[in-house]
């Protein structure tokens, strides 16, 4: 975390001075909407209770087991869907500077059933399901090339604070007493963001984009928020309960993410 907050302070520099050298000369700001799409969002998800319940060391990669005479199906890792909005700016024709808002979800994967060993005899199916979603601010800085009269490409680099939500659930009714258990992860951190975007006006305001987006880092470790647990007596009289089966997990951010968009210019190019 260190490391990533020099970065910061670099960036805050390199903006300033940009800012400066830039008091007396033209200054494009536009801002924008896009969507896109993430693979393998969120990484393998791994937890300390996949490792300890059903000795799975690779997260959902691991869960997936199979065994003649029982059905099973593939549990895939999640793919998420993004959309932001951003705003952006282009200094003295070059330097360029973007900030932006995201929300990033899982919309497929992450369910499915396996087989899992409790008293290493007796083998039984289990549902595994899988969800994530972040809320990212990420501030990047770099430059941009005018190509032609009706094209920019740009390259940026920079930080992005990333708040992230982690739900994992493992059900058997099939064992005596039936098996449950869920883990609920809130934490939050700082990855490294790197940003490639090609630009085309469609008019001297209006342009079409799109984006490949290059996220790198994790939370730390996080504990599992019993009070969203669903087996147990309701401890705070909500209508969660915990388990009785803590659990932790480092949230991977690192990933790809792949959008389109729309921006409009304040000032013309």
């Amino acid at each position: 975390m260190k490391e990533k907050a020099i970065i910061l302070i670099l960036l805050f520099l390199a903006v300033c001075i940009a800012a400066s050298r830039a008091r007396a000369a033209p200054v494009d700001y536009a801002v924008g909407i896009y969507g896109g799409f993430t693979p393998s969002f969120g990484g393998d998800l791994h937890s300390y209770n996949q490792e300890k319940y059903f000795h799975s060391n690779s997260g959902i990669d691991g869960m997936n087991r199979a065994r003649d005479g029982m059905s099973t199906s593939v549990i895939e890792r999640l793919i998420g869907a993004t959309a932001g909005i951003e705003l952006k700016g282009i200094f003295l024709d070059y330097y360029f500077v973007r900030f932006a808002f995201n929300y990033t979800r899982s919309i497929y994967g992450g369910s499915g059933k396996t087989v899992f060993t409790p008293d290493g005899t007796n083998y039984y199916r289990l549902s595994c399901t899988y969800s994530l979603s972040m809320y990212d601010v990420p501030f990047t800085v770099g430059l941009s090339i005018p190509f032609w009269k009706d094209m920019k490409v740009s390259l940026s680099g920079g930080v992005a604070y990333a708040y992230v939500m982690y739900e994992n659930q493992f059900k058997s009714s099939e064992t005596t007493p039936p098996f449950e258990r869920k883990g609920v992860f809130k934490g939050w951190g700082l990855p490294l963001v790197i940003i490639a975007e090609g630009e085309y006006f469609i008019s001297p305001k209006l342009s079409l984009n799109a984006a490949l987006s290059y996220y790198n880092g994790t939370t730390e470790v996080i504990k599992d928020d019993k009070d969203t647990d669903i087996s147990g007596p309701d401890l705070n009289n909500d209508g969660s309960t915990p388990d009785a089966a803590v659990d932790f997990s480092r949230i991977d951010l690192t990933g790809y993410r792949f959008t389109l968009g729309i921006s409009i210019y304040i000032e013309s190019i």
